[in-house]
């Protein structure tokens, strides 16, 4: 299908659509109808998506920045991990307090269900 400007493919639809109301067109031609309408949607779409792209704002343009890698301080915050207190903590952890699960079946006779 060659492009046609957006007017001369309205002016069709018209023509089609008088046609219709007249009764002088076809039901096989119903489907150019729906054709040339849809065409005319489409491009209606694009040009309202293309209206809402220019009123919105443009992005601004970031300045570069330099981000200073060498720190001349020490980090407020500093915990040194020592290795031999983790593994001592753990150990009195699991010797507090032991966990016991326990099961206690139903009270009653299980073959009255």
């Amino acid at each position: 299908m060659d492009y046609l400007p957006l007017e001369k493919v309205a002016a069709e639809l018209l023509k089609k659509i008088q046609s219709l109301k007249s009764g002088e067109m076809a039901s096989t031609e119903l489907s150019g109808l729906v054709g040339s309408s849809r065409d005319v949607y489409e491009r209606l779409v694009i040009l309202e998506f293309q209206a809402l792209e220019k009123k919105t704002a443009p992005v601004k343009e970031l300045k570069p920045f330099k981000i200073d890698t060498e720190a001349t301080e020490k980090p407020a915050v500093s915990k040194e991990i020592n290795i031999q207190e983790e593994v001592e903590e753990k150990k009195v952890l699991e010797k507090k307090k032991p966990v016991k699960i326990v099961i206690e079946e139903p009270v009653g006779d299980r073959n009255n269900c």
